[in-house]
């Protein structure tokens, strides 16, 4: 295994169990990176799946990247609300 892999999978549970996550900015960047990707890359995409899949254009634009696209706008519009701490249950005894 490499070293960079190895330390990375000794920092895993460390990292889980501390709660910590990327912060809303960084996260929306990497959403509007997708879209933009999308958007830039479309004709190789279609083309991509029309040789390895014989996928149509239209096909490939309506399953795959309006998909994507979609899913990325849904996100930006709910990524706050998503990362909200939500308030800790608690459970009484009786």
């Amino acid at each position: 295994m490499d070293a960079a892999v190895a330390e990375a999978r000794e920092r895993l549970p460390a990292s889980f169990a501390s709660w910590r996550t990327r912060p809303a900015a960084w996260r929306e960047a990497q959403l509007r990176g997708l879209l933009r990707m999308a958007a830039e890359m479309e004709a190789d995409i279609c083309a991509a799946l029309r040789a390895d899949l014989a996928k149509p254009q239209t096909e490939s634009y309506v399953h795959e990247i309006s998909l994507v696209t979609t899913s990325c706008k849904f996100a930006l519009k709910n990524l706050k609300k998503w990362m909200k701490v939500a308030p800790k249950v608690r459970v009484h005894a009786f």
